[in-house]
């Protein structure tokens, strides 16, 4: 928890000041108008999240962490002078955006924080993805650009998207062992979370969406919809009805639509990307007509926003592709070429940014098949449809659909479908933003719908679909905000609404408390071994205080379907994180071999000798064995213990070259 509230009032002076500096040079050079009070704050918050973690990524990459953060430094020391004047010119914080703060930050809390107790320790159900935030960060933290590959130690460079992850390094590393890496990603991301509303809002105002004098209630009404979800939580209840299982995840019953407030919690990194996208169109919306000198700087940024998308999400960079191709034709077509000139300038600009990464990409992969497949989306019980069904199940689930569009978006669809009777086609196009919002829409249903990612998860499919939910979020604030309270009479309304939100509370119930064996579920779950995994972390701390970091530390990577403690706490890489070690680039085949090669030490006894020998030909440096491995419940005292260089009541240390470090 202490590492939580010192990040969270660290993160601001690197993550969200040097955004004014930015602000302040956009508006001189740039033309940039960027309004008065929190509407100014707000530009700052986008743009420092947005901008920043491309100019972040190729500094590391030329330079290191070190110069990355003194220039992240130099620029709030920039942003003193003009913050100085926006505060002056701030009005009273509402209320309503102070308790929304204040929910966001205990959500976050319960969320990633640990709980010890008693020598056990109880970890989050987000830890299944927390675990690889948490190892980028070390790894970009200790050893910069290019990344490396954390889940499979290997020569080559991690093919994988690291953006969002360079201000938590930066922050990791100043703040050393005062802020862990799991601490400082979530610090990040709770700031990252208040730029989802801000974009909303940027959005809207340049849609034209927002009434006369209702620029805060429109904000008020984006932040009330943030923490709204779809209408999953009955067909989870029906499912357990049915077969007896508990989902830990409302949004798990069918293929994932997942809104706001959690995904905000899963993949900050992907959302960071969404908001980088509408940020840069924002930017070329705001431009005024025609072309000038001034653009230049506007365009750039447009184009670094574009390259801190990719950056932070391939997939996300993917779907905005086309949807920003259609809307560069739209553009022509209805006669704005300095807009389509400056969002193809942009696109220019974006490609030189996102070079570097594009060649680790290209050398990081090992597997040679295309990440990208066709498909027709799942519905209900997507885990037993299989990955290319056959016609007849492609039919039954292109009909359904709708329907599972409409029960997954909840409220959102209600709040979509009556603007868009509102609104007329013509009025849909009136400008450059409206006509971009129904593009994204239609772009996004279609490649959710009929693509999806081959490399684990279908992380296309669950990612590019937010191209649509976003739309349909500003939409129904639009709604939203001119009503009292922000309620419609219709009751069907108020209930998805209301369904919304126990949908979310059921999440964040789910992070701590439904799993095993109080509930039957579904997917991977952490926490089954809490004496286990509280010994497993302080042998984690102890090596890395005292062990090089470069050094390969092995843990039983085949114990379960996913391993958690070794990214969570450890400086040091294993040889092979768990069966799903192909996340960076590693090939399938790499990863069974090496699997092959090292489980025997962990599941069958034999002479220490043996095990030293085995570990080496992996380039294993030290052993982490723990009571829970099946070797050592077989010995009941393995020999081995008198060996370990750490060694505590349920895990121990084992060199494998000599008997000390």
């Amino acid at each position: 928890m202490g590492g939580l509230l010192l990040g969270t009032l660290a993160t601001p002076l690197l993550g969200v000041l040097p955004g004014f500096a930015l602000l302040a040079l956009l508006e001189r050079f740039g033309g940039l108008r960027a309004g008065q009070g929190w509407e100014r704050v707000g530009w700052a918050l986008l743009l420092a999240f947005s901008v920043l973690p491309a100019i972040d990524a190729l500094a590391i990459r030329f330079l290191d962490v070190p110069a990355a953060f003194a220039f992240r430094i130099a620029l709030a020391l920039v942003a003193l002078r003009p913050l100085t004047g926006i505060v002056r010119r701030l009005d009273r914080i509402p209320r309503p955006m102070l308790l929304f703060a204040g929910l966001w930050w205990l959500v976050v809390a319960i969320a990633y924080v640990d709980v010890d107790w008693n020598g056990r320790l109880y970890q989050s159900l987000v830890v299944v993805d927390l675990v690889k935030h948490a190892a980028v960060v070390e790894s970009i933290a200790d050893y910069g650009l290019p990344l490396r590959d954390s889940f499979f130690a290997r020569a080559q460079p991690a093919g994988y998207y690291y953006y969002f992850y360079c201000l938590p390094a930066e922050i990791r590393w100043v703040a050393g062992n005062l802020i862990s890496a799991r601490m400082a990603f979530a610090s990040t991301l709770f700031w990252a979370g208040f730029a989802l509303p801000a974009i909303l809002w940027r959005v809207g105002a340049e849609a034209g969406l927002i009434g006369e004098g209702r620029e805060r209630r429109f904000l008020l009404a984006a932040i009330f919809l943030c923490f709204i979800a779809g209408a999953d939580l009955p067909f989870i209840l029906i499912e357990h009805a049915l077969n007896g299982y508990t989902l830990p995840q409302v949004e798990l019953w069918s293929e994932e639509v997942r809104f706001a407030l959690t995904s905000m919690l899963w993949v900050p990194h992907h959302m960071a990307a969404l908001i980088a996208c509408w940020t840069g169109a924002a930017l070329l919306c705001r431009r005024e007509p025609g072309w000038r000198r001034t653009d230049i700087l506007p365009v750039v940024a447009t184009g670094l926003c574009f390259g801190s998308a990719f950056g932070m999400s391939l997939w996300m960079a993917l779907t905005a592709a086309p949807i920003l191709a259609i809307w560069c034709l739209a553009r022509l077509w209805r006669g704005d070429r300095a807009t389509a000139t400056a969002l193809i300038l942009a696109g220019v600009v974006a490609a030189l940014v996102c070079l570097p990464q594009i060649i680790d990409i290209l050398q990081g992969r090992s597997d040679q098949s295309f990440p990208i497949a066709p498909t027709v989306r799942s519905f209900a019980f997507w885990w037993l449809t299989p990955a290319h069904p056959d016609v007849t199940l492609a039919l039954i689930l292109l009909l359904l659909l709708p329907v599972g569009y409409a029960i997954q978006f909840g409220a959102f669809t209600i709040g979509s479908l009556l603007f868009l009777r509102a609104h007329p086609g013509e009025t849909r196009q009136a400008n450059a933003m409206r006509s971009l919002l129904l593009i994204a829409a239609i772009v996004s249903l279609i490649v959710a719908s009929f693509f999806r990612s081959t490399i684990i998860n279908n992380d296309l499919g669950w990612r590019s679909i937010w191209f649509a939910q976003f739309p349909a979020i500003v939409w129904t604030a639009s709604l939203l905000h001119t009503l009292p309270g922000f309620f419609m009479r219709r009751g069907g309304f108020r209930i998805l609404l209301l369904l919304g939100i126990a949908g979310n509370l059921w999440d964040m119930a789910g992070f701590r408390f439904i799993r095993p064996p109080h509930f039957r579920t579904h997917g991977p779950i952490p926490g089954t071994e809490p004496t286990t995994d509280f010994s497993e972390r302080e042998a984690y701390e102890w090596a890395g205080r005292h062990l090089d970091g470069n050094l390969v530390i092995q843990h039983n990577a085949g114990l379960h379907p996913r391993v958690f403690n070794f990214g969570l706490y450890g400086r040091n890489r294993p040889g092979i994180a768990d069966k799903d070690a192909i996340l960076f680039g590693a090939s399938r085949q790499q990863v069974a071999d090496r699997l092959r090669a090292l489980q025997p030490i962990f599941d069958i006894p034999m002479p220490l000798t043996d095990m030293q020998a085995r570990a080496r030909t992996q380039g294993v440096d030290f052993l982490l064995m723990a009571d829970s491995d099946p070797s050592w419940k077989r010995q009941g005292t393995p020999p081995f213990l008198g060996n370990c260089v750490y060694r505590n009541a349920h895990a121990c240390l084992l060199p494998t070259k000599a008997p000390t470090p």
